[in-house]
């Protein structure tokens, strides 16, 4: 039982880990993308409103993956991307995004 419980936790972990390197910002892959995009060009705010269209993409891949899901009759389950999309991405507006596009002014 105990095997069990802890094999399903690592597994939902790694899941996690998984989906938090997608390159987009704000997850920690938008953060390595952004590094490495200021590396190649030297230019920290360009690197940073890519790293930021990556995240803003992603948030409208997952919020019409799941609409598509729901509404196609495919999966119900599927609205669960759309609070994914909503809380993962930087969508225009999302005060998370703001701060990482700001903090571009500041340096």
């Amino acid at each position: 039982m105990v095997e069990g419980v802890l094999g399903t936790l690592a597994l939902v972990n790694l899941g996690v880990a998984v989906f938090n390197l997608i390159p987009g910002l704000p997850l920690d892959g938008g953060r390595v993308l952004r590094a490495g995009l200021w590396r190649l060009t030297g230019s920290y705010t360009r690197a940073t409103r890519v790293a930021a269209a990556g995240g803003e993409l992603l948030a409208a891949l997952l919020i019409a993956l799941g609409l598509f899901l729901a509404l196609a009759g495919h999966e119900p389950a599927g609205l669960w991307y759309v609070p994914m999309g909503c809380s993962s991405g930087s969508w225009p507006g999302r005060p998370a995004e703001g701060a990482d596009r700001r903090s571009t002014q500041v340096r």
